[in-house]
This record gives C-alpha cells, structure tokens and sequence, in this order.
C-alpha cells in the first residue's frame, strides 16, 4: 500500500514523529468522487484525492462537488467527523467509551484503519458583531447540515496591528476547541474559505478558523537567499496562528485547544508546522490528509527555487543580475500577469515543481531552517490520512488526452521521472525509472487498460 515516495513518506514521516499518530487509509467509494472533476465520471475503484475532504467539507466552486446524500456516505461522514472531533477534545480520536478502537501507528504494530464499502441548508440569518483587538466585525448566522444555528464571520484581517482594548460582546460560558484549517492547492491554488464551508463540523461544539494566505510567485516565489527568502505563504499562515492566539476567545474559542487540520497542500502545511520553530506553542494537534512535508511533491530541491525565479523575471525582462534586482522589477509587474506566467511555467515542461515551500536556511528569518527528512517534528498528537487511488490528480491528463499518453509512451524514460518528482533528487533516475517499467507495465506501452497502473504508480510514489 505504501510502496513508494508519495506514499511511503507518510510511514517515513510517522517514524520521525516521536509523539501519537493514528494512521487511515481512504478506500471508501463516496457518492460524488473528486473523479468527476478529473474524469467527467469514475474511472477507478477507490477513492479518490480529496474524497474524504468532501465529507468533512462542503465544496462550493470552482471544485463543485455536490454534498453527499447516500445514507452510507452520510454515515461515514458522520464517523469520520466525530472521530476528528474527538481528536480535536483529546488528542485521542477514539476515548474511553467510542464504539470501537483506533490502535496508534507504531513502528512495530503499524497500525491503521480503513474505510471501506463494506462495512445542508445555508440561510442568511440576523447580524451578529463582534470586538476584536483589530475593531468590530460583523458575522451572520445560518444552519448546520442537521439544523444547528451557527455563528460566521468572513473575511478577518489577521495580519493588520491591534488597534484597541478589547471588548467583549459574546461571552461564552465554555471556550469550545478550535479547529484550524488550511487550504490545499498546490500552493498555488485554492481558498479557505471561497470553496469550502465548515457547516458539517458546526453540529460538534467546536470552533472553526479558514484562512487565506498568499499562493503561487506572492508566496512562494525564492532567490534562496535573504532578499527573495521564500515561505512568505508559511509565514502568513503563521501569522493567523498567532492571531487566534490572540483572539480566538472572543469568537468562543479555546486558544490552548487548537488543531491544524489540512488536506494536499494544506496536510503538507499542517505538518511543516510541527517541524517551524515559529509555529511552536501556536497548536496543540495536529491533522494531515493526503499531504506531509515529506511528501515528494511538497519541498523544492535546492536550486529549483532560484531557477523558477530566474525563469519568471526573464518572462517580464528582468535583469537577473541581482535578487534584488529581480524583486524590484517583479514589484512592478501587474499581479494577473504574474500569475498567469507562474501557471503557465508549472504547467509546461519547464519543472516538475509548483511555487512551493523550500528549506530557507540561508533566509535570516527562517520558517524551516533545516529538511524535515532527517529531523524530529514536535512530539503532538498527529493524523495522518491517505486516499487509495490519490494519484489520479497525476494522470487525468493522459485519460482526457491520447496525445500526451502518446507523449508518455515515446519519451517515458524522460517524462516519468517528472511527473513522479524524482527527476532532482534521484541519485539514479534511469535505473528507477526502467525498475517501475518493469514492474507495473512489463515493459509494454501504456494503453487505457493500463492506466490503473498508472494511476498507482503515482499513488504510491
């Protein structure tokens, strides 16, 4: 099941965690798979990237998948969501009490559960408002998925100083825990809040955070030194941790009771947290799902960080002789061009790699100083979730697109350690590439009967 680089980070990962960890895999078939994106309809048996997601949000577009309706998928949901809702309380996801167990992962044991087949109405209510540090905000009320009245509030300026003494309005007799969410994309796509709404979780006592933070080249974008230092997307995350810190308690919320919970680039954010020193005390526990720092697609290899840049003032006629001329001319381009550039780039045949996180060490202030490959993450109760058939994300181009599977066919021995991140960091990516050839594709071009083996070479990798 976890054979390879994609997968096998998470039991990497679970090794290096010296704190508890519980451990799922994802095979349940829900009603509407993130397939149906990729796909226009299911293709694969299992479950999709994002599939279990789906039943802990509610996806509104660009990812428009439909809330699930099944008594099964509702079920799973329901268990899928009190057992996080139990971490969230305990740090343990099954307590003294639970109607069954969930064993802790350990080297030994490595333990896990599985799911498996076997085995919502939004309403405008009255206006709420609030005082925080940073003024007055103003929240609506709507309903949960079985009818509970909810508190929201939108849009919060998280990075801005504090501008007052605080008042309180709302005075709850309990501080409820707070859960923490964290966008995936790529890091360079998606939302906290746009796409998704956290009505599933607001049947629990439990506080909900979305957040936004910068993406693609106004997040990510690095000269690998200290003028064009990289992370500034970590930093901001870092920046709303610290303002829960400060003010969750007037929103109800418990800030010694905080759990980051994320999925793809949001579980890989999750999980670098426990590994920043300036994340430390900020969260109590932690959720990663389909994504951790060790994930291959995750950290940039040293040097592609610098040549993505590189590659991007170019596009604009940036002198390249300097980070800091780089930054000076990058400052003056107009926001939409860059990122049209940045996605243009990481869609060609120019890197394998997204603007993404890199280990800053050469930055003065850095996020992570050091690779979470050899390193000890803070010891915090840990989840770490992965979805059976994740690697359709990978493939969906090459079921959609008879030319790029042609493509892939007649360059294979290029093209694949590419699309399996390897092409960097790889000692031997000839011999790697000719093993997996063999092994998965007995050495035969790859047709549509093929492409499930495809799609689990990149799940596993």
């Amino acid at each position: 099941m976890f054979g390879d680089r994609r997968n096998s980070a998470v039991p990497t990962a679970l090794k290096l965690h010296k704190g508890p960890h519980y451990l799922y895999y994802f095979d349940y078939e829900v009603e509407h798979s993130y397939q149906e994106i990729l796909f226009g309809k299911k293709v694969l048996r299992g479950a999709a990237h994002l599939d279990d997601a789906t039943l802990i949000w509610r996806y509104k577009n660009p990812i428009a998948i439909p809330p699930s309706t099944t008594s099964s998928d509702l079920n799973v949901s329901h268990i899928l969501l009190k057992l996080i809702v139990n971490f969230v309380y305990s740090g343990n996801p099954t307590p003294d009490g639970s109607d069954f167990s969930w064993p802790r992962w350990d080297k030994q044991q490595q333990n896990f559960i599985s799911f498996e087949n076997k085995g919502i109405t939004h309403n405008k209510g009255s206006e709420l408002i609030v005082n925080t540090t940073q003024g007055q905000l103003r929240g609506r009320e709507f309903k949960s998925r079985n009818g509970r009245k909810v508190a929201a509030f939108s849009g919060i300026p998280f990075a801005k100083p504090p501008l007052g003494q605080l008042r309180f309005q709302l005075k709850p007799s309990k501080l409820l825990p707070v859960i923490f969410y964290i966008s995936g994309g790529g890091f360079n796509f998606g939302s906290g809040e746009i796409d998704k709404t956290p009505e599933y979780f607001m049947d629990y006592d439990v506080v909900v955070v979305m957040h936004n933070y910068r993406l693609g080249p106004f997040g990510f974008i690095s000269m690998e030194d200290d003028i064009l230092a990289g992370n500034m997307g970590m930093k901001d995350q870092v920046m709303a941790l610290e303002w829960v810190r400060k003010n969750i308690a007037n929103f109800g919320g418990d800030p010694e009771q905080v759990t980051l919970i994320g999925e793809s680039a949001g579980g890989a954010s999750v999980s670098y947290h426990m590994y920043s020193p300036m994340s430390r005390g900020l969260f109590h526990r932690a959720i990663s799902q389909a994504g951790t720092a060790l994930s291959c697609w995750a950290t940039i290899p040293p040097g592609v960080a610098r040549s993505q840049a590189i590659y991007l003032a170019k596009k604009f006629n940036c002198s390249v002789d300097s980070s800091q001329m780089i930054l000076d001319c990058l400052r003056t381009i107009n926001a939409y061009e860059l990122i049209e550039s940045s996605t243009q780039y990481i869609s060609g045949d120019e890197s394998s790699y997204f603007l993404e996180p890199i280990i800053d060490t050469n930055s003065t202030n850095p996020f992570i100083p050091f690779d979470p490959q050899t390193s000890e993450p803070a010891p915090l109760p840990w989840i770490v979730g992965v979805d059976s058939v994740d690697g359709a994300t990978q493939t969906d181009k090459f079921y959609r697109n008879f030319s790029a599977l042609a493509d892939l066919n007649e360059n294979f021995e290029e093209r694949l350690p590419g699309l399996l991140q390897y092409k960097e960091t790889s000692l031997n990516p000839d011999e790697i590439t000719k093993k997996i050839k063999e092994y998965y594709f007995d050495d035969q071009q790859i047709t549509l009967d093929l492409f499930k083996n495809l799609t689990d070479v990149c799940t596993l990798y």
